[in-house]
């Protein structure tokens, strides 16, 4: 079954296949990945809530527990900035 879509974006149209279409294992692939993402803020939620418990227990000052959360999101943006351009 093909399926035409109208557009004017460069004056170019394209025919959908049913080939084009995402598969059953491709949202399978988008929601694992979702999942995963979501769980790597998660670290950086909990880190802020628990925060004050941490530095009673270790002794830390407020520059030091700061610098402990800044380390962390400075990681977080690390990482992302490292993917590549496609």
């Amino acid at each position: 079954m093909k399926l035409q879509m109208g557009g004017t974006f460069m004056g170019a149209t394209r025919t959908v296949d049913a080939q084009d279409r995402v598969t059953v294992y491709g949202w399978e692939a988008l929601a694992g990945s979702v999942i995963g993402y979501s769980m790597d803020g998660f670290d950086q939620m909990i880190l802020g809530f628990m925060l004050a418990s941490i530095s009673a227990e270790l002794a830390l000052t407020r520059t030091q527990a700061g610098s402990l959360l800044d380390s962390g999101a400075q990681g977080q943006r690390a990482r992302i900035s490292r993917r590549r351009a496609r």
